[in-house]
């Protein structure tokens, strides 16, 4: 079952520059996972098998729970349609409505 999956770490640290060193590792497994994704401003969303992403997710939970840290994850499944909707697809759809087309720069 192909889904859209949208994930939010909140890790906690003593300070702002160790919060975005743990969400840095983070989108680095998602970037290792091998699966779709596209980084947003405060989530990132992954495109895949739901097993995969949830063993993703399992994963990138279980490493900042390892590295000892209070934290928040976040996960909504954004999307399954049986049209086979990708992100790709989703964010044309979009940049064509406000007449900007889509821009190759990920």
């Amino acid at each position: 079952m192909l889904i859209q999956a949208s994930l939010k770490v909140m890790p906690s640290g003593a300070n702002q520059k160790e919060v975005y060193d743990k969400v840095n590792e983070v989108i680095e497994m998602i970037d290792n996972s091998n699966l779709k994704y596209q980084v947003g401003s405060s989530e990132t969303t992954v495109e895949g098998e739901y097993k995969d992403i949830f063993n993703l997710v399992e994963a990138i939970h279980t490493k900042l729970v390892d590295d000892q840290l209070r934290q928040i994850t976040m996960i909504i499944i954004t999307d399954y349609n049986v049209e086979n909707t990708h992100i790709e697809g989703k964010l044309e759809n979009v940049n064509n409505y406000l007449n900007r087309g889509v821009s190759d720069e990920n």
